[in-house]
């Protein structure tokens, strides 16, 4: 299998951005089961790594390995001496999946591939530097700081260039980014709202479709057809990924994660998630402890 060739606004739909990069021991959060929507990746510089994912697959690192992580829950263990680089990044395509959904999770050595730690430790410095301004982790993510265009452009560009060595070393391996046919110009434009739209804000349907071009009705229709679901299910769906992601990290407040996703109070948040995911929020913050 060859990697796949797209045009260069077909792979510009795109969405790319630093979710947080971290070296050290295991913080809070590292152990047991966990939900994470984004891609990542682990250089075990010290110790042992165990993680077994939904469906049964199992993968193992030790020191010198690099384990990359496929999107989704999974349940990790380590040694208790075990440090780590953590790097992990948002690369998925308007519908949602993720720019490599197939082959993962990988183990590869990272002797035999230099390259991927030099520019994942250019990430690292970059973010110390500039980003997070010299603590020991990056922000959960980059929305959370305020940061000039300069700054901007060059974390994307570096960032490129780690995404750019992973793409090189998975395609010794027969791992190629995933491709999945695009919708509509119309309905990339609404997806793209959509995607970067702050959701504790309220996103009109009359705001997306005049985005995209169309009314109200003709966007829903593009989109049915194109992502079987409508254009409001869709950012139902992104609003339900954070919020799984915000509770299994049992960092923040329910309260909190309730006014983060643009609800008025917990008890509407509470009903509005017990109505779509039939649990608690409480229930995701236990299973994620």
């Amino acid at each position: 299998m060859k990697s796949p060739q797209l045009r260069q606004s077909e792979w510009a739909a795109m969405t790319v951005s630093l979710r947080w990069v971290y070296e050290g021991g295991l913080p809070e959060d590292g152990r047991g089961r966990r939900n994470n929507p984004d891609l990542a990746a682990w250089l075990l510089l010290r110790g042992k790594a165990d993680v077994a994912f939904d469906g049964g697959t199992r993968a193992r690192a030790r020191a010198g390995d690099w384990l990359f992580l496929p999107a989704g829950w999974r349940a990790q263990r380590f040694s208790d001496d075990a440090r780590i680089f953590s790097i992990c990044w948002r690369a998925r395509w308007p519908d949602g999946r993720p720019l490599f959904d197939a082959g993962l999770p990988v183990v590869l050595p990272a002797a035999e591939h230099p390259r991927l730690e030099a520019a994942a430790r250019r990430v690292d410095a970059f973010a110390r530097r500039e980003l997070r301004k010299g603590t020991s982790r990056a922000p959960r993510s980059r929305g959370g700081s305020h940061i000039t265009a300069s700054v901007f452009l060059r974390s994307e560009i570096l960032l490129m260039v780690w995404l750019d060595r992973v793409v090189d070393a998975f395609a010794g391996y027969g791992i190629h980014p995933a491709v999945h046919e695009l919708p509509d110009d119309r309905v990339l434009s609404a997806l793209e709202v959509i995607e970067t739209f702050s959701l504790s804000r309220k996103l009109s349907a009359a705001r997306l479709a005049a985005a995209a071009g169309l009314s109200e009705s003709q966007l829903n229709r593009l989109f049915v057809r194109h992502l079987g679901h409508t254009a409001k299910a869709h950012l139902e769906m992104r609003r339900i990924v954070e919020a799984r992601h915000l509770l299994a990290k049992g960092d923040v407040p329910i309260k909190e994660v309730a006014f983060l996703l643009g609800f008025s109070s917990q008890s509407a948040f509470y009903n509005w998630f017990k109505k779509h995911e039939g649990v608690k929020p409480s229930d995701v913050v236990r299973r994620g402890r």
